[in-house]
């Protein structure tokens, strides 16, 4: 599989075309045109972006470019944003892992998470994973994919590769305390917003 063929670089391109500043990270981007495989030298970062939002990927493109880099020696490709189904997340996630590069992936769906941790499950690879959540995702995993039960899939899916789990930022009366009482039985860790505001100060 060519996973150049599953992604629109229309975006990229748009973005690429414009000036920018020296040492910003749109200066610095280079789109992702060849199967890295293939390549001597596989980018360190590579970005890209699944779902429905043109609007929002454009935006949240924008904002990244105009960042700047950090570690000058950092190379960054974009591949653009994915056009098959989030079905063919994880392959492409475990390809762009096992490259050697570390896939940023953009999407206003959580529920995603599931495919980026699938990714690593094929590489049979342990995961810690965090969120940043006003209450844990964990509805009825029998229902279909969604926002609001990504962890439950997570958590059901065998073999299990999950090492730990962090919810960070939760509120008490958004969230189910069944839910909380769960995740604390299996010595996952529950910051709540409260929690987190005050250790800031």
């Amino acid at each position: 599989m060519n996973i150049l063929t599953l992604f629109d670089q229309q975006q990229v391109s748009a973005l690429k075309s414009r000036q920018w500043p020296i040492g910003s990270l749109g200066a610095a981007i280079e789109p992702y045109t060849a199967d890295q495989l293939i390549k001597e030298r596989t980018p360190s970062v590579v970005l890209l972006s699944a779902g429905d939002t043109d609007v929002f990927m454009l935006r949240a493109r924008e904002h990244l470019y105009e960042l700047f880099l950090v570690h000058e020696h950092l190379s960054i490709a974009d591949l653009g944003h994915l056009i098959s189904g989030p079905d063919d997340l994880p392959e492409i996630m475990a390809r762009l892992i096992s490259y050697g590069s570390f896939p940023i992936l953009l999407a206003p769906d959580q529920s995603l998470t599931y495919q980026i941790y699938q990714a690593y499950c094929r590489l049979e690879r342990t995961v810690n994973l965090i969120s940043v959540d006003d209450k844990p995702d964990l509805e009825e995993s029998g229902a279909l994919l969604g926002e609001g039960n990504w962890l439950s899939y997570v958590l059901s899916h065998e073999p299990n590769y999950l090492f730990n789990y962090t919810l960070v930022g939760h509120q008490n009366y958004l969230s189910n305390p069944e839910m909380l009482r769960s995740l604390e039985l299996l010595h996952f860790d529950i910051h709540r917003l409260g929690q987190v505001r005050q250790s800031g100060e």
